[in-house]
């Protein structure tokens, strides 16, 4: 009896194991279609792929940071930051994080006076 609990347990092991490697090897996939879709430019295609590699690995910086570029090649400002930020909250000591929650961050602020109702002009007489 004992030493059918023990292959169970063995089995049970290897299994898992082959079912971790295999959601390695996707989410890898999933990053390199993702990657290959940004270079092209299909921006909302390449965000799916994205979209889908943080949400079986949650705290994949590198999939929130393309994530954010891809938004950012969209223009979508806003989820660019969100993206952007999250990839910082995980990653801040990564230097390639930095320069593209910066461009979101600039992105989203120029969207934001481009789109003010009051005109954000200074004059000499404001200033002086």
């Amino acid at each position: 009896m004992r030493r059918h609990r023990v292959v169970i347990v063995l089995v049970s092991a290897i299994v898992l194991a082959g079912c971790a490697q295999l959601m390695a090897d996707s989410i890898e996939a999933l990053m390199k279609q993702g990657l290959e879709l940004l270079a092209a430019r299909k921006h909302d295609e390449a965000i799916a792929k994205f979209v889908e590699v943080v949400r079986r690995a949650p705290r994949s910086w590198d999939a929130y940071l393309y994530m954010a570029r891809a938004y950012v090649g969209k223009g979508s400002w806003s989820d660019a930051l969100a993206s952007g930020r999250k990839a910082f909250d995980l990653a801040p000591n990564r230097a390639d994080v930095v320069p593209t929650l910066a461009e979101a961050l600039l992105g989203a602020g120029l969207d934001a006076l481009r789109h003010s109702p009051t005109p954000w002009a200074i004059s000499r007489s404001t200033c002086g």
